[in-house]
């Protein structure tokens, strides 16, 4: 009789290792994908972005388009999302302008100007440029992205894991006042 019940016992005993072990590996591993995140910086949804630029249908605009589209804009109310598909690319200018004619000395995008703004799928931007002072012809680029700085603002609290420049061929510009 002593025999049996120190068999039960036996397996009672290992019956509560077992469950002990598997509720410590548990733990363990979910605190280690926490901290890890497979490098998501916090936000296992967060995307990797490539931006492409592209010509606009005017001559003073170009597209960026996002690829996957951006998961910081808000489709339902496309109108009030004010950040536009370079905002988390680098501080100061997102684009790299060389001027092959014209008299003004300056060129600017605005967010502002009618026919800025997402497509309805939040997979391009349009761009507006305006000429300061006369007119203007030659190409823009994307600049490089400035990848301290997307450390610095955090952008995987937007749903951004990465940001790359993927096509940047020059696109031309035509401005004029």
């Amino acid at each position: 009789m002593t025999k049996k019940s120190l068999k039960l016992r036996n397996v009672v005993a290992i019956a509560i290792c077992l469950a002990v072990t598997t509720m410590c590996f548990g733990c363990g591993s979910k605190d280690k994908d926490k901290d890890n995140n497979n490098g998501n910086g916090g936000n296992p949804t967060a995307v990797a972005i490539t931006l492409d630029l592209l010509k606009g249908a005017n001559d003073n605009e170009i597209i960026v388009k996002c690829t996957p589209k951006a998961p910081w804009v808000d489709l339902k109310n496309l109108e009030e999302t004010g950040l536009p598909a370079c905002y988390f690319n680098r501080s100061g200018s997102f684009y790299v302008a060389t001027k092959t004619g014209g008299t003004a000395t300056q060129i600017m995008s605005s967010m502002h100007t009618e026919g800025a703004g997402w497509n309805s799928t939040a997979t391009e931007y349009t761009y507006v440029f305006e000429s300061i002072g006369g007119d203007w012809e030659g190409t823009v680029i994307l600049a490089p992205v400035d990848q301290q700085y997307l450390k610095e603002i955090k952008i995987e609290d937007m749903g951004v894991k990465s940001i790359t420049i993927g096509k940047n061929d020059p696109v031309s510009l035509k401005l004029g006042d």
